[in-house]
């Protein structure tokens, strides 16, 4: 009995922050912003349940990954009326896409360390910037996989200077939130945007008993989160995030 005590003590010590709210009151909101993000699976044919969620959803900026040739001639009309977009698609699992409705100044970076790539965005908002990144690591299978996948996010704690004050990371991490890798993001001015929304798991989709969640938005703490949730079953293997910001 002791042993289960402590057991549920230590586990409830990490989930049960993501159930109480954690809200910045003192922020004076000047900008509210709704972005998507979805592992569309490459081999996905269910093209009219992701037109759904993203007509359902309607958000401000869509984060696109496993972004193919033929998921950007599918999406064609959706892509047309998101004015600003960086594409980037591939034939492997790493193709990606940012598509924003507000104007956009986007690079593609590959952090110097692979041929997987991210994108950094800047979005001018009423005079306010924001930088938003786009990434997706390989999932650590096997040794140089998994090294290349902790370079990824270390990156991103070691450059975080050369972003601006307001910063959004999202994309699929391959990384559950309760690995000290993902833990030590969080040692930065970030935060996890799922705080006071639940554990919300995105893979896999279709096996409930084994999800977790791998699919993050990271905010900086001075942003407020006022919408956090997971969307339905688009034929991926993830579930589609969305998640309401104001700064």
């Amino acid at each position: 009995m002791l042993v289960l005590v402590i057991s549920i003590g230590w586990n409830s010590y990490y989930i049960l922050p993501y159930y109480f709210i954690n809200k910045n009151e003192t922020i004076k909101v000047e900008q509210e912003l709704k972005i998507s993000s979805i592992n569309l699976l490459s081999s996905n044919s269910e093209v009219s349940l992701v037109e759904r969620y993203i007509q359902q959803e309607n958000p401000d900026v869509i984060i696109l990954m496993e972004f193919t040739s033929q998921w950007q001639s599918l999406l064609n009309t959706t892509i047309q009326n998101y004015p600003h977009h960086h594409l980037v698609p591939r034939e492997d699992n790493f193709g990606i896409a940012v598509l924003s409705k507000h104007p956009l100044d986007s690079k593609t970076d590959y952090f110097g360390l692979n041929q997987k790539p991210s994108i950094v965005s800047e979005l001018k908002l009423n005079n306010k910037s924001l930088t938003l990144i786009a990434t997706h690591p390989v999932p650590p299978l096997g040794k140089h996989a998994f090294e290349l996948r902790k370079k990824q996010m270390d990156y991103l704690i070691q450059n975080r200077s050369k972003f601006s004050d307001e910063l959004v990371i999202l994309g699929d991490f391959n990384n559950s939130s309760f690995s000290n890798y993902f833990q030590d993001l969080l040692q930065t001015d970030l935060k996890d945007s799922r705080l006071g929304f639940g554990l919300l798991p995105t893979w896999p989709a279709n096996f409930s008993i084994l999800q977790t969640t791998l699919d993050h938005c990271l905010v900086s703490k001075n942003i407020n989160v006022i919408d956090r949730a997971v969307g339905e079953n688009i034929g991926s293997d993830h579930f589609p995030i969305s998640v309401t910001i104001e700064f």
